[in-house]
């Protein structure tokens, strides 16, 4: 994005991953819960020497069913033009984990 253009559209876009995701999840009977948060607004980075900004959309999942199969990322919905998943190699289905919490759910 551009260093002076406004957040606002990131947000929105970032909203939109967050609920591609949630139904993703309950068409494949809740794979991830259907609890999921996002950060608001999204983390951008300083200007580079081009005049853009790189943005993070950060999408959580509350309920992560580790019993259940995952299909993997390229079955995931399709991201928003501009939008790239992030560490897709590095971790699980491009899942990080942010610690064991114990949440009442239900």
């Amino acid at each position: 994005m551009a260093c002076d253009a406004s957040p606002a559209p990131m947000n929105e876009e970032c909203y939109k991953i967050m609920t591609n995701m949630r139904d993703y999840s309950n068409s494949h009977s809740r794979l991830w819960g259907g609890d999921f948060t996002r950060d608001v607004p999204v983390a951008c980075g300083t200007c580079d020497s081009e005049g853009k900004v790189t943005c993070i959309c950060t999408v959580r999942a509350w309920r992560f069913r580790e019993w259940m199969y995952d299909p993997g990322f390229r079955y995931w919905p399709k991201m928003p033009d501009g939008w790239n998943r992030v560490d897709e190699y590095q971790v699980p289905n491009g899942w990080v984990d942010t610690g064991h919490k114990n949440i009442d759910c239900d």
